[in-house]
């Protein structure tokens, strides 16, 4: 019986750590037109707070440590790239073409990072899928 739980709560945590990485990578790819076109305008950077805002960096170790080694590290791998880029648009005193160029070049290495981690994901969850049906 505990196991089951113990197996549901990962599946919970792993289905929302992968919406999250899903929603995340949408608003940066998706939406890099208009909120690389309101800095260059504006000069502004609070809009990158919604664009970069996650739910990755309110898991704690507890939650971690149901995961594989493999996807913890993929899960670090991504979010640590989608941090830099953040980082990179927050502080930038590049000109808007330059900090594009770049942000675009970040953007296909965490394109990249999110297909790996993806992949870990679907894995790890199919994984947990069959433990909870073998145990019913």
């Amino acid at each position: 019986m505990t196991q089951k739980i113990i197996d549901e709560n990962k599946a919970r945590l792993l289905l929302l750590v992968k919406l999250d990485a899903e929603h995340l990578m949408e608003r940066i790819e998706f939406r890099f037109s208009d909120y690389m076109g309101t800095w260059a305008l504006k000069r502004i950077r609070t809009h990158f707070v919604d664009v970069f805002k996650n739910r990755y960096s309110d898991l704690d170790m507890n939650d971690l440590r149901l995961f594989s080694q493999e996807l913890i590290v993929a899960l670090d791998v991504f979010y640590k790239e989608v941090e830099e880029l953040c980082w990179y648009l927050n502080h930038t005193e590049d000109m808007p073409a330059t900090a594009e160029e770049h942000a675009q070049r970040r953007i296909r290495s965490i394109k990249g990072h999110f297909s790996t981690l993806h992949l870990y994901l679907e894995a790890e969850l199919g994984h947990t899928q069959e433990e909870a049906a073998a145990v019913s």
